[in-house]
């Protein structure tokens, strides 16, 4: 089941969708989507016969309308083959402090209410759970700079808002796995490039 997700930044901001936690319109520990009342990119799943792209900019016309992306740089995940590497360099990037800021163990149990519809009920592991959300398409991230005040006037159609989080504070929360990976690899990158200083 193919992603395609944005990594939007400001300077040292990242843009995060807050994921719908009160919802009576489901019952408790049965929401349909991954990772309720966490955090995670906006985006969502490519549907049959789309391309990432195609997916991509039918997923920002759906959930941020209006919103421009200047220039964007397309990465594309295998967590299966891209797992170790991912790791290795957060890891190195943050000083051998990668297992408590990922927030789980690739192979503890997948928590059933934030495993969404499709694999409640499968005892999944964290790893399993990335290798079947990448399956052989991947898994997409778009990655663009933008002006917050792009995004003044453009109303979220989905989940419970967005909000702009400093990277140092970004590291830090619990996300859905694939998105927190994606990050940390992100972060990783910049830190290399000397963007952004850790803390």
């Amino acid at each position: 089941m193919p992603y395609a997700n944005l990594i939007a930044t400001a300077d040292k901001n990242y843009l995060l969708q807050i994921r719908q936690v009160n919802n009576p319109q489901f019952s408790p520990g049965q929401y349909p989507y991954v990772f309720p009342g966490n955090c995670s990119f906006f985006g969502g799943e490519i549907n049959p016969g789309e391309t990432a792209s195609e997916s991509f900019t039918r997923e920002m016309r759906e959930e941020l309308p209006g919103l421009i992306f200047p220039s964007m740089n397309h990465r594309v995940y295998h967590w299966k083959e891209d797992i170790p590497r991912v790791m290795d360099r957060a890891n190195a990037v943050f000083n051998g402090n990668l297992e408590h800021l990922l927030g789980f163990a690739l192979d503890q149990p997948f928590p059933d209410s934030g495993a969404g519809k499709k694999y409640r009920g499968q005892g999944l592991t964290y790893r399993e759970w990335l290798h079947v959300m990448s399956d052989a398409a991947g898994d997409n991230y778009f990655v663009a700079r933008i002006d917050p005040a792009a995004l003044q006037g453009v109303q979220d159609q989905e989940g419970g808002g967005h909000v702009w989080v400093p990277y140092f504070v970004a590291q830090c929360l619990v996300m859905s796995p694939s998105d927190k990976l994606a990050f940390l690899d992100d972060i990783s990158g910049r830190v290399e490039q000397g963007e952004i200083a850790l803390i």
